[in-house]
């Protein structure tokens, strides 16, 4: 699990789900503060890097625990099993505006 990085309670959070088949990660806008969160998740199998994906939840609504379980705030990936996978999260003012309280964690599939 990543959170941003905006002190006290976080603002947003990506979490992957890595015993899972297939492998899938969400993303959890925690606070109604007109930013959106943003999360790319992407892996490194057999030497080489996948680009994986991006979501973003921008409603604010998310549960700070559990995540709001909306299924256009979540993802499917087929990830080798082994494969070293690495979520970064940050809030976005807007769809394009800058990436701000970035936070990162890696994981394995």
């Amino acid at each position: 699990m990543a959170y941003t990085s905006d002190g006290g309670s976080p603002g947003g959070k990506a979490i992957f789900h890595g015993n899972a088949s297939p492998e899938w990660a969400e993303v959890c806008d925690n606070q109604e503060d007109g930013m959106r969160v943003w999360a790319h998740v992407y892996w490194q199998a057999n030497g080489d890097w996948n680009n994986g994906f991006t979501l973003t939840d921008a409603d604010g609504s998310s549960d700070p625990i559990s995540c709001d379980g909306r299924p256009e705030h979540r993802e499917k990936a087929q990830i080798p099993e082994g494969a070293h996978v690495v979520v970064d999260v940050c809030l976005r003012n807007g769809a394009s505006g800058p990436k701000k309280h970035c936070g990162s964690v890696i994981g394995k599939a």
